[in-house]
């Protein structure tokens, strides 16, 4: 058993919550789970509505995690739907006869058990949240339910432990081997996580840690009325202090492009680049041999990340101090 099984990024196909209610899953949302052999991943799930958003100008200073530019009430109850999370996966493999969860879902019952990907239980430990963790434990049963294909595509079935939701992954061709990077925040008083699969990556920033703001649940922002404790600045500065971006790496030109975030601002920039681009969020530089420092646009601070996993690739090499 290895998390090299399941690692890849892996784009969701539907959702049925409650299970078995396939008349209303959703199909919409995007949903991209980055995940490498390390343990560490990176989720990102934008509704449609916030897929809809009028192209934003590009705001590379946006990575910092400050309020989102626009304090504007439409907005913020778009926003207010996003969901991200990071940490660590647990992934282990599961006896089908101890296994309550398959005793309720048919479907994953009926599956190949004992194929590419068998019968697992993945519990997805939450370090960070763009929403406040409800404290609920975060736990699916998953399993292969097709072949896979010699790019490494395939497709699993996870359903909740409780049997309460099931969901249809895809992982995309060419990401299963790698290249992999997994780096981990330690220079700020919140966590963050880097990761890359294939020529995809993912970069997710929490909140500041003993922040009031933090304690507010940022799905019931929108209900919020305008005579609460509680302003449309803060709710701005609330939703724009958790950073997710995702997209990929262009190879010849060594550009790491950013296509889904959940600051509009920052698509099509780049997360890292040179001093001279004016869409560049970041440079990088090596500060040790096991600390890359990523320099902030416009001179907003720097960040420094611990080296978790370099596997078939190295450090974004365009953009090294050497």
């Amino acid at each position: 058993m290895t998390l090299s099984e399941i690692s890849g990024v892996w784009q969701r196909q539907w959702e049925e919550d409650p299970l078995g209610d396939a008349e209303n899953a959703d199909r919409t949302t995007l949903v991209l789970w980055i995940q490498t052999p390390s343990g560490i991943y990176v989720d990102l799930r934008l509704p449609q509505r916030s897929l809809d958003l009028p192209k934003m100008a590009v705001d590379p200073s946006a990575i910092v995690g400050k309020g989102v530019s626009c304090s504007n009430e439409d907005l913020m109850e778009v926003l207010s739907c996003q969901k991200s999370f990071a940490g660590i996966l647990n992934y282990e493999h599961t006896n089908p006869d101890s296994c309550a969860t398959i005793q309720s879902d048919n479907v994953l019952a009926n599956l190949n058990h004992d194929g590419p990907i068998p019968l697992s239980t993945c519990a997805w430990h939450r370090m960070i949240d763009y929403q406040p963790p409800t404290g609920n434990p975060d736990i699916g049963v998953c399993c292969a339910s097709g072949p896979m294909g010699a790019d490494g595509s395939i497709d699993i079935r996870e359903t909740g432990y409780d049997a309460s939701y099931a969901e249809g992954w895809h992982r995309l061709p060419g990401t299963s081997n790698g290249p992999f990077m997994a780096l981990e925040l330690i220079s700020e008083e919140r966590k963050g996580y880097w990761v890359r699969a294939g020529n995809h990556f993912a970069y997710a920033v929490g909140r500041p840690k003993n922040n009031r703001l933090a304690e507010y649940n940022v799905s019931a922002l929108k209900d919020l009325s305008e005579t609460s404790a509680i302003s449309i600045t803060e709710k701005a500065a609330i939703i724009g202090s958790y950073v997710c971006v995702a997209g990929s790496i262009h190879e010849e030109s060594g550009t790491w492009i950013i296509h889904h975030s959940t600051h509009p601002e920052l698509i099509d920039c780049e997360l890292a680049g040179s001093r001279e681009s004016q869409t560049a969020c970041s440079f990088l530089e090596w500060n040790t041999d096991e600390l890359l420092e990523e320099s902030l646009h416009g001179g907003n601070g720097s960040r420094l990340w611990k080296i978790v996993q370099l596997d078939g690739c190295e450090a974004p090499v365009k953009f090294r101090g050497r």
